[in-house]
């Protein structure tokens, strides 16, 4: 406490005057002050420049003699970001994932893939969102064991989007459970029935009880005619033969379902009727945030 500079100093005692139960808990001074010392030997003078990679790695190089020493300490420092989080000094994502069950699951992802990955509908999704959600769900009468997994699903979404500094849409959601699919366990189809749940809430503000979540049981290539279909496909496996990663394949199949969607509307029966007027048609009306996704 006594080294820091005055900006990191002041953070500590604003906090730990917040509550009688700080400032009585000598712990929360001391440990608080040991990750802002952290922070200050990284270049950071103020909460407000946090940022993930930061936090994470003083995560791994804190040491403790045992896991539940280490929860505890971090623990209080959680309840020092989410303060900051609340009075708009840093995120609120910084404040869920200095947690050692969840930094495991973190799933990152290229700008450039995300981008290209977006649709036209995104949302800004807001932590009061996601807590009227799971207080439906449990108005509703949904067992706890739903409640924790579904809290547990959302808490990582949010920490990927703050994460990426980007918004939700559908197509990256998807994207996000599929590449998250692998760690989940059994616990895969519970994941996968509360994101099913949580964009029909996004999108309408109603709780549905009514959907299995099978987002990929009718896939969006099937309903393309077979003359765009097959060639489709065709090239989608001459890029897994390639070696090509999983998440180019998604990118490469998702923009060509769009363009064979477009082609279909317009009303062709053929590739070979494809000109440059109808491709200047599909780059006008194909809408992205950015140039670079579009590009892509």
């Amino acid at each position: 406490y006594a080294i820091l500079i005055p900006s990191l100093r002041k953070e500590v005692d604003d906090f730990i005057a917040s509550d009688a139960f700080f400032s009585k808990d000598t712990r929360y001074r001391i440990n608080c002050s040991r990750f802002m010392e952290y922070l200050q030997r990284h270049g950071i003078s103020s909460l407000s420049e946090l940022n993930y990679d930061t936090l994470l790695r003083f995560h791994e190089d804190d040491y403790h003699r045992s896991w539940k020493s280490k929860d505890i300490y971090e623990a209080m420092i959680r309840r020092m970001l989410r303060y900051y989080a609340d009075k708009g000094i840093c995120s609120l994502g910084l404040s869920l994932a200095l947690n050692k069950q969840l930094i495991p699951q973190f799933i990152r992802i290229d700008e450039k893939i995300i981008s290209g990955i977006q649709s036209e509908d995104t949302y800004d999704i807001r932590w009061n969102e996601i807590d009227t959600f799971l207080s439906l769900l449990k108005i509703t009468g949904y067992s706890n064991t739903v409640l924790n997994a579904s809290k547990h699903t959302l808490v990582l979404l949010y920490i990927f989007l703050d994460m990426h500094s980007t918004k939700l849409s559908e197509n990256l959601m998807w994207f996000w459970f599929d590449a998250f699919k692998g760690d989940a366990g059994t616990g895969w189809k519970q994941i996968r029935r509360t994101l099913s749940q949580f964009i029909i809430f996004i999108k309408t503000g109603n709780l549905t009880t009514e959907i299995t979540g099978a987002h990929d049981k009718v896939s969006k290539i099937d309903n393309l005619p077979e003359w765009f279909r097959e060639p489709l496909n065709e090239y989608l496996n001459v890029l897994k033969r390639e070696g090509c990663k999983e998440s180019t394949i998604y990118m490469q199949k998702s923009s060509n379902i769009r363009f064979g969607a477009f082609l279909q509307k317009a009303g062709l029966t053929s590739l070979n009727q494809i000109t440059p007027d109808i491709l200047k048609a599909f780059n006008a009306q194909d809408i992205h945030s950015t140039a670079e996704a579009k590009a892509a």
